[in-house]
């Protein structure tokens, strides 16, 4: 399977058809898995959304007025697009995401520094659980990705890159990338001032975020001793390890109770050391990596495990804290520049006066069929004649079927009537046979390979010289500024080796002129000419004399012909010559 990536391709280029047409060939793939034992196909991306496909078609009936009519297709099945009342105006019907994205591309558009920001920034934020840190790999370049981003990993980097400034050439980023996220992405789309705002007021490049790669934020803010307290006693030291072990039995007690006092002894030591362990670590706070107790009497604790545990959760709760510390500066930078929505985004209304008056325009569009309208160029006549076998060459042979005859006899005297009307079909056979000439050649070819060269140079000249007068033909005027107009922009019908030659095919439904259908026969036939002359070099180098002879003898070449067959012309059109031609 081919990845095709587009690279230095224009946007044009990209055409919409390729998507539909390459699903409906993977989709023809997989209903034919069936037949094969362990067939996989290869995964490939495609989204389900309905939005992502209702974007995707809306486009494809869209940009068809870029392209020629017949290379328009395919489209949508239903072939037409939504209609609104008003492209920026958000109505009854389904048109709020369009009037979203044009009240925030004209948000970023007019670059306010006051904004409806959020008023609840670190609430939010907490909602997350999980924060990224920053990353260099996130651009504000619009993508797909944009429609549904994952705001929680790239929160700290959008920040980032925001905040850089780049003048004109971040506000034209940003016009498309809040506006795509504010299309599908309703849970963040309150967001979207905020963010602006990073950009828009300059005091935020002051304000940088701390440089941890990632926040756990459903750790908290601070240290909480329940969490270490669990910590600490997860990490215990066996009784027989501790001070509780050297307890003495009491004259008259029984072992039971001595177990039992041993034990009390021991979870009371457990509860008072883990404590104390506990205030000691709390007491560092704030810090990423608490240091461990003094050793100055014996712990009930496996001290390394311990610590290994706490500095962990350490460093959650310092970098939570430092990156709350940072929301809150941020917060109340957004606060000094907040404007309540109903002053800063009151959506405008377009209002529409229908003109009374008709205006009908000229078509803009020129198909195929019309330029064949035109009149015929002139066509020359080949310079060169056709090569053909000399008559010194050819050595006539004689066939002798008398001994066939004598077989033939058997079957025609024979009972059945099947084996007789056998024997009659071998006889006409016979005859046919007899009466034609039969030639023998010699093992020398008859022209120097530099002739044939120079002949196949002559067959290639002559048919870049017609294809190129048919094209000086259908091309558009230099004083009609219309055409000139027309052809600037890309609509000119793409008059190709392929699309002339396609005229002539019965399937092209195509009401073609007997002038026009002359000159593509003969159009047609200089390929046929260009083909048989590069078949003779290549027969000549190879010295395939049999090959080379019967080549010579191919010499079909009747226009009344190939007027009236124009589909067998067309298949004896090898494509590889085809597409040499055009390249050449």
């Amino acid at each position: 399977m081919q990845t095709v990536e587009w690279s230095r391709l224009g946007t044009m280029a990209q055409h919409h058809g390729f998507f539909e047409i390459t699903r409906s060939i993977l989709e023809y793939a997989k209903i034919l898995q069936i037949f094969h034992e362990n067939g996989e196909l290869p995964t490939y991306h495609s989204s389900d959304d309905s939005r992502s496909h209702h974007l995707g078609n809306r486009a494809a009936l869209r940009n068809k007025v870029f392209y020629p009519h017949e290379y328009t297709g395919p489209l949508p099945a239903d072939n037409t697009d939504f209609e609104y009342s008003s492209r920026d105006l958000a109505v009854d019907g389904g048109a709020d995401e369009e009037a979203g994205v044009f009240n925030v591309s004209a948000m970023v558009q007019s670059w306010p520094a006051n904004l409806n920001t959020s008023r609840q920034l670190l609430m939010t934020i907490r909602t997350w659980k999980h924060l990224s840190g920053p990353t260099d790999k996130l651009t504000l370049a619009y993508s797909r990705d944009w429609l549904t981003p994952n705001l929680p990993m790239r929160w700290i980097s959008l920040y980032n890159l925001c905040r850089m400034g780049l003048g004109d050439r971040r506000r034209f980023e940003l016009t498309f990338t809040l506006s795509a996220m504010s299309y599908s992405s309703t849970e963040y789309r309150n967001l979207v001032p905020t963010i602006l705002s990073f950009a828009t007021v300059p005091r935020f490049g002051t304000l940088s975020p701390p440089p941890w790669s990632s926040y756990d934020l459903s750790e908290g803010f601070e240290p909480k001793k329940d969490q270490l307290l669990q910590i600490i006693r997860s990490s215990a030291l066996p009784l027989e390890d501790t001070p509780a072990a050297d307890i003495k039995i009491k004259n008259g007690e029984s072992q039971a109770a001595f177990v039992q006092r041993c034990r009390s002894s021991y979870n009371a030591l457990l509860d008072s050391r883990a404590e104390e362990l506990a205030g000691h670590l709390i007491r560092q706070w704030p810090c990423r990596e608490p240091q461990p107790p003094p050793d100055r009497h014996p712990f009930l604790f496996d001290i390394p495990a311990v610590m290994k545990k706490a500095q962990r959760r350490f460093q959650h709760w310092y970098q939570n804290r430092d990156i709350s510390d940072h929301i809150h500066q941020v917060q109340n930078l957004l606060d000094e520049i907040h404007l309540p929505d109903s002053t800063t985004t009151e959506r405008r209304r377009y209002i529409f006066s229908p003109c009374l008056k008709p205006h009908f325009s000229e078509s803009s569009t020129v198909s195929f069929d019309q330029l064949l309208e035109r009149e015929t160029p002139k066509i020359s006549p080949p310079s060169s004649t056709v090569l053909r076998t000399p008559e010194a060459s050819r050595q006539r042979q004689e066939v002798d079927t008398r001994e066939l005859q004598t077989l033939i006899a058997e079957f025609q005297c024979d009972p059945s009537a099947i084996r007789r009307r056998y024997g009659v079909d071998l006889t006409e056979s016979r005859t046919t046979l007899d009466d034609q000439p039969f030639f023998t050649f010699p093992d020398i070819i008859p022209y120097s390979l530099g002739s044939l060269r120079y002949r196949r140079d002559q067959c290639k000249n002559y048919l870049l010289d017609i294809f190129t007068t048919i094209c000086r033909s259908l091309s558009p005027s230099n004083f009609n500024l219309m055409e000139s107009g027309i052809f600037t922009a890309g609509q000119w019908p793409r008059i190709t080796t392929r699309s002339l030659l396609g005229k002539l095919a019965s399937t092209s439904n195509s009401n073609l002129t007997s002038e026009w259908r002359r000159v593509l026969t003969s159009f047609a036939q200089a390929f046929l000419r260009y083909q048989r002359s590069q078949r003779l070099v290549d027969f000549a180098v190879r010295q395939n004399h049999e090959e080379f002879f019967k080549e010579l003898e191919n010499t079909a070449f009747d226009e009344t012909i190939a007027m009236q067959a124009p589909d067998w012309l067309l298949i004896q059109v090898n494509l590889t010559f085809l597409f040499k031609c055009r390249e050449g």
